[in-house]
């Protein structure tokens, strides 16, 4: 039995986890998701002094906080999907025509997702 990164020298190494990224950013995509209902601090339960009921707390007592967490959450969430599409494309492009295209894109688009899930968490946990 042959290996089959032996067999294609030019087979990037993100194809043959594709699995595994894939599962990374669903997880990232649902924890953004998730986190973007429910926020840390939680929610005014109640329309009373100002606050209107649902609104996130953090916004009211820290806004650069939920700024930051705000929008590192929105770009985790966003760039995950973006990961997702970008990997459904490789294993097509490959399986259908067997050409690869470049992974810069693919690379880019995990570390940020990474980065804005980082902050997110760090915005909301300080």
């Amino acid at each position: 039995m042959e290996n089959k990164s032996a067999q294609d020298p030019h087979r990037p190494l993100e194809y043959d986890l594709r699995k595994y990224l894939l599962l990374l950013a669903t997880m990232v995509a649902t924890v953004t998701y998730t986190a973007g209902f429910n926020p840390p601090g939680g929610v005014w339960q109640e329309t009373e002094a100002g606050h209107l009921g649902g609104d996130s707390i953090i916004r009211d007592t820290h806004y650069p906080r939920y700024i930051m967490f705000f929008y590192c959450n929105a770009a985790a969430l966003a760039l995950s999907i973006v990961v997702i599409v970008l990997i459904f494309i490789l294993a097509i492009l490959h399986e259908k025509n067997g050409i690869w295209i470049s992974m810069f894109p693919l690379r880019l688009a995990m570390v940020l997702n990474l980065v804005g899930l980082g902050g997110a968490y760090a915005a909301g946990t300080s």
